[in-house]
């Protein structure tokens, strides 16, 4: 009996230690670096929310900004993504 407790909260334990994967939102793909050593991954949280991970950036960009398209690069046809007053 002793040895069958032993191994039940051993298996208990176990199942309780798993990484369990938080929900970022639909993972659209890497950043793409084009300057400033710029990575990471992005999220669409919901319709109005970008969700970055592992973000990288050397800060010596003189006007920063995020440019969004639906284009491989960046072109005339893309827009900078507003901040969180609108600009």
């Amino acid at each position: 009996m002793l040895h069958t407790y032993l191994f039940f909260v051993s298996v208990v334990n176990y199942a309780g230690c798993e990484d369990k994967e938080v929900y970022r939102g639909k993972y659209l793909g890497k950043i793409n670096s084009y300057h400033h050593q710029v990575s990471g991954d992005a999220y669409a949280v919901d319709e109005y929310t970008f969700l970055l991970t592992n973000f990288n950036y050397d800060g010596n960009g003189a006007d920063t900004f995020f440019w969004a398209g639906a284009a491989n690069r960046p072109g005339p046809q893309g827009f900078i993504v507003p901040d969180e007053y609108g600009k």
